[in-house]
């Protein structure tokens, strides 16, 4: 009887559910620009199954990638990071380039893509056909539902910096979020190529209510692309859960065996109290409006020497023509954002 006793047991025991892993005492996120433009960028392939393997044995939980353009290199990523859960969804032309990774389940997922770009005519600059913007996703983490926003926005170039394009593509990302996250628990990872003291950093701090991770009583992160003067990636949290989290630079190394960077930008990385990944937050209603007051400002001068462009130019044959439909789109964009912002 005592033999049959422990063989039953045993049985019972082999068939039992294992006990579920212990939740993290930290949520580790992480926003990375990976640079895998083809013909740009060098050892596209190769810089990314490395950045897969080390993310694979990384404690991060949810990782939020930049400039993934190709499908192929999305597939190095996910297959070689081994995460189980990812979203890259899809999007007209040549895509977002956005693409997040999560240990945990996605419940939701949605993308955005911005409404202003530059005009055809600055193609090589790679902006007007990149459909950048922002990918939500809904992820169950061991700490409850966190709302996680992947984003990219337009760059400076020598000729042209888009300060304003991009204070309206930070207006739309701001609104994405107070639609999808008001009161809920959330976190923005991305590269806004946007420093802190900048227009567009500000902004969106102040249009949200945000807090950097990055700061202690001081820039604590270091710059993080190919200015060594300027962090333009980011990780921003309501203010309330920033205060028990502390962000770091990651993939500051070499590529083992390549002796070149994983990107020309480094990651930025925070870690989340338990309690503080389940805080939500408000923007405060008096820097919200100002940081409104200076979009729409930013929007109208933009709209103003448009139209005086476009009178000094249009009477030119067939180049003003030309310019005079250029403007007039870009005008009408500009005018449906401007009507947002001052409501």
């Amino acid at each position: 009887m005592a033999a049959v006793a422990v063989t039953l047991a045993l049985l019972l025991g082999a068939g039992a559910a294992a006990a579920p892993a212990p939740a993290p005492a930290k949520l580790e996120l992480l926003s990375y620009n990976v640079a895998a433009l083809p013909l740009i960028h060098p050892s596209v392939p190769q810089r990314m199954a490395a950045a897969a393997e080390r993310l694979r044995d990384s404690a991060f939980g949810v990782v939020g990638l930049q400039e993934v353009w190709l499908e192929r290199h999305a597939k190095i990523l996910t297959s070689g990071a081994a995460y189980p859960h990812f979203s890259r969804l899809p999007t007209r032309g040549f895509g977002s380039g956005l693409l997040t990774l999560s240990r945990w389940p996605i419940l939701e997922q949605e993308a955005l893509i911005f409404t202003c770009r530059p005009s055809a005519l600055r193609a090589g600059q790679g902006e007007s056909i990149a459909h950048k913007g922002a990918l939500w996703t809904r992820i169950a983490t061991p700490h409850g539902e966190l709302d996680v926003y992947n984003t990219h926005l337009i760059a400076n170039y020598p000729s042209a910096m888009y300060t304003t394009v991009r204070l309206t593509q930070l207006f739309e990302l701001a609104e994405f979020v107070l639609e999808r996250s008001a009161g809920r628990p959330y976190a923005i990872l991305g590269d806004l190529n946007s420093a802190p003291g900048e227009r567009g950093y500000d902004a969106l701090r102040g249009m949200l209510g945000l807090s950097d991770p990055c700061f202690d009583k001081k820039e604590s992160c270091g710059p993080s692309g190919s200015d060594p003067t300027r962090r333009i990636d980011h990780i921003l949290l309501p203010s309330a859960a920033a205060k028990g989290a502390r962000g770091r630079l990651e993939f500051t190394e070499r590529v083992p065996g390549l002796g070149i960077a994983y990107s020309d930008h480094v990651g930025v990385a925070a870690s989340l109290p338990a309690a503080s990944a389940k805080l939500g937050g408000a923007p405060e209603p008096a820097a919200r409006a100002a940081a409104l007051l200076r979009v729409e400002e930013a929007i109208a001068g933009m709209m103003e020497q448009m139209i005086e462009r476009k009178a000094k130019r249009s009477w030119i044959p067939v180049y003003g023509a030309l310019l005079a439909a250029r403007y007039d789109h870009q005008l009408a964009q500009l005018n449906s954002i401007r009507a947002r912002v001052e409501t």
